[in-house]
């Protein structure tokens, strides 16, 4: 009977050993490319990404900033909340596509209310420099306060500082707001 068990607990381990062993899995970055390729214009918004950074490093030829764009934007599009902020980067730097700081404002927002921390950070520092929207300390201090608590280290000291040369009632306020962002939006991404 134990021997019965034990070959029956055995299978059921190696059968999908066995399934996995019989995918083919690409042996070179050209045929990683292709798959990338080929799932990006399926639409699937993590293959965009992924065939935009490859696309960005320059993986398997020259660097394509432009073709780049092209994918982490439909993958912005997408959903997906790294290539919303990504494309915050790339707009906000005038790489691949025109500089625009409104375009990466909206970018960063889009991100940062899924939860990824990066872009809270960075839509933090829009409202506080007024780059691409307009001037909000108070909600700069919010964004700050979610970035932090969401585990993103280098957030914590221009929060503090912001905190300290808001008046109080502003500070007060701008904390409250970004307890109620936290509340409001889904677990950190980083």
């Amino acid at each position: 009977m134990r021997r019965l068990l034990g070959a029956a607990l055995v299978a059921l381990i190696l059968t999908p050993l066995a399934a996995l062993a019989q995918i083919d899995v690409p042996g070179t970055y050209g045929d990683a490319m292709r798959w990338y390729r080929s799932a990006a214009q399926a639409g699937d918004p993590n293959a965009q990404y992924l065939l935009a950074r490859k696309l960005e490093d320059g993986v398997e030829g020259p660097r394509d900033l432009a073709e780049a764009a092209r994918w982490y934007r439909a993958a912005a599009e997408g959903g997906l909340a790294e290539a919303q902020y990504k494309m915050g980067l790339l707009a906000a730097a005038g790489s691949g596509v025109p500089r625009d700081p409104a375009a990466a404002a909206g970018w960063y927002l889009l991100a940062a209310q899924q939860g990824f921390g990066p872009a809270q950070y960075n839509y933090a520092v829009a409202l506080l420099n007024g780059s691409g929207v307009e001037r909000d300390p108070v909600e700069a201090l919010a964004w700050f306060d979610v970035a932090m608590h969401r585990g993103l280290a280098l957030a914590q000291p221009l929060r503090d500082k912001l905190a300290s040369l808001l008046p109080a009632e502003d500070a007060i306020r701008g904390l409250a707001r970004g307890e109620e962002l936290a509340r409001t939006m889904p677990a950190d991404m980083r």
